[in-house]
Formats: C-alpha cells, structure tokens, sequence
C-alpha cells in the first residue's frame, strides 16, 4: 500500500509532500521522485489547504477560522480551484409600502466559481441585530424585502454566495423608510386646471423648477404646480443605473419600464400634471451619480447606440423637452460631452420638435469657464 507524510510549519508557511512507493520490487527501476517543498506566501490570508487523496495518495489538511480557498495535491504540485465571491457594492435602497426596493453591484469578481444567490439583510437598529430575508435562490441583484414597517428606518447589507462559500458584506445601505402609499396624493377626481407659465406652454423663456423625482414619497407635481403657480417643471435626474439603463437617480428599480410601485406613482404624477394642463422637462446627468453618456462611453457604446436610449426616453415619458444638467466631473469631459450632443442629435433628425437645453455651472458674473469651453 502507499504511503506519504505530511509536514507542515505554519511560521514558515511551507510545506513538504512527500510520495515514495514501497511493496513489490517494480521490474523496471523508477527514479526516486525528491521530496518537493511548495511555498505558501502566494496564497491569500485566512485560506484553506486541502488534500485530494484520490489525486495524491496522500490525506492532510490546514485551515484556520476563515477558510475560503480549496485546493488540491497531485504529482507534488499544487493548484487552487476557487475562492469565495467578492464584496457586493453600491447598495441603493428605494422605500414603498411595508417594502424597500433593494439593487447592488455584483462583486467584481465571483471567485472563480458562479455566484448562485445573495443573501439580504435588514436592520431596524443601524445595524446592532440584523434580520435574514427569505427569499428564492438566485443570482439577480435586485429584489424587493417585505413585510416591513411603515415609518421604521431600515439599513440593508447583501452577501454574494458561490459553490465555496460566502462574501464578505456588503457595506450597509444609507437608511430608507417604508411609507404608506406612494407620493400620498389622490387623483380619482379630475384636479381643477392650472394656468399655464406665462399663458403658454414652453415659450422661449420660461420657468420650470426642478423637481427631485428621486425622493419618498413621490412629489406631488400638480400639487406643487397649484401651490405655486408654475405649469412646467423640471424633472431630474435621470442617470445610469448599476444595468447601464436610464433611470431616475441611477435606481435599477426606477426605470422608464419598471413595474416598481415608486416608478408607477412617478409616470402616474406626469400625467396628473398633464391633465391639468402643465408639462415636465427631464433633465440628464446631475452633479452626482453617474450619466448615462459616461456609462457607455465607458462600455465603448458609440453615438447611436445612446441616440436609441435617448429616444426611448422621449418616446415613453412623451416629452417636448429634454435638458443636460452638466456639472461636476462632467463639465470637464469633452470626449463625453460630444457623444451626448452626438446622440441627441441623431434624436432630434427624426424628432424634429423636440428641444434641447444645456444647464451649466455659472457664477455670479456669468458662466465658468468649463461652461465656456
């Protein structure tokens, strides 16, 4: 039978590995294979060494409290099979009734073996106890946690999960709050009708104020639009969700097609602004999150591609008005402010009427610099 032995010395983080047959004299003389000493500094800390009999003949093992790599011994060489995921990231949270919304970042890498479900955490207490939310397996980074409590704060942590084991967590979310219904605002009566800015819709001045669509609850746009007697507003902001896809705020929760219960009561307040006579403006990019114009270019998408997006947008929201909010880290990429005005230029070749305005950053005595160039 054959025989090894197994010497490990953890302060010098070397091992020896030893085969050598014994039993009934080979007709053919074989060369006696040397011991072979493998160093372990490569391999990454709080790390798992495992011995596949089967492949070497030999039996041993070293762990300590958080393995995480599996590997194998054949022919006096070693190799690793696979780790644990990486750290999920940019965990958004968006609130609904009795639910929160949850989107993340797959880790950047899976370990070498396919990630296959996230577990999600939420906390009441900023994190002192944490609760599991049971769910199906699976590998989406999105899901909705139920069964909350209206006007309780609640932060969210995920965990990726492979064949090997389990991530690190996920850095918590910022703290959102369930609410009872979305935006609170009734529209089964048709609203008195507003006086349009200025007797007209979209004049060439005019007055539209922002309007942040990524709040909870959802503003009441008709509302804001009687109490201070404004019909055109704008509307912001429309970024590059985890997806690639145009969403309010970045949320993948929050996109032109999402069944989300806050998308709904967004799509819901435009038109009850609209039956009363007013209109909205979307406003792209934003001092923070990332555009969508940046998102592709960072995929290599070209002008056409975006013109698409763009287009959809348009199309969906049934929009007269679009409007680039450049500011921030934006204002100074040319090379990405060209693909934008390239991509709504192909927009506007099919979609004549459609109007184009540029928010730029200004001082007191006129525009920055950035702004000029």
């Amino acid at each position: 039978m054959p025989s090894s032995s197994w010497t490990a010395r953890a302060f010098q983080k070397t091992f020896t590995n030893v085969f050598q047959s014994r039993g009934i004299q080979a007709r053919r003389r074989r060369k006696k294979r040397l011991a072979k000493q493998i160093s372990l500094e490569s391999l990454e800390p709080r790390q798992m060494l495992s011995v596949n009999p089967a492949l070497s003949g030999s039996t041993a093992s070293s762990a300590n409290d958080n393995s995480t790599i599996a590997a194998f011994v054949s022919q006096n060489t070693i190799g690793i099979l696979s780790f644990v995921p990486g750290i999920p990231t940019a965990v958004g949270v968006v609130s609904g009734n009795a639910q929160l919304a949850v989107t993340w970042v797959a880790p950047a890498s899976n370990g070498g073996s396919p990630i296959t479900d996230y577990l999600v955490k939420y906390s009441s207490n900023n994190g002192s106890t944490w609760t599991n939310f049971v769910h199906p397996v699976s590998p989406a980074t999105s899901l909705t946690v139920t069964g909350l409590t209206n006007g309780t704060a609640y932060v969210i942590k995920v965990i990726a999960k492979n064949a090997v084991g389990i991530s690190l967590p996920s850095a918590n979310s910022a703290p959102a709050t369930p609410a009872t219904v979305p935006g609170g605002h009734d529209h089964g009566t048709m609203p008195t009708p507003i006086t349009p800015t200025n007797g007209d819709l979209w004049k060439e001045q005019f007055f539209a104020p922002y309007v942040d669509m990524g709040q909870y609850p959802v503003p009441d746009l008709d509302g804001l639009a009687k109490k201070y007697g404004v019909g055109l507003l704008t509307l912001g902001f429309m970024q590059a969700s985890p997806s690639g896809k145009l969403a309010w705020a970045g949320y993948d929760v929050l996109t032109l097609d999402s069944s989300n219960e806050q998308a709904v009561a967004i799509r819901n307040e435009i038109n009850a602004l609209r039956l009363v006579g007013g209109d909205v403006m979307v406003s792209l990019g934003g001092a923070a999150g990332q555009s969508l114009a940046q998102s592709y270019a960072q995929r290599g998408l070209a002008a056409p591609a975006l013109a698409m997006a763009y287009a959809e947008m348009v199309d969906t929201l049934k929009l007269n008005k679009v409007d680039f909010d450049i500011e921030g880290v934006a204002v100074a990429q040319p090379q990405i402010l060209k693909l934008q005005m390239d991509a709504i230029a192909i927009v506007q070749m099919s979609r004549p009427s459609l109007g184009v305005w540029l928010t730029l950053p200004v001082l007191p005595q006129g525009l920055t610099q950035d702004g000029v160039n």
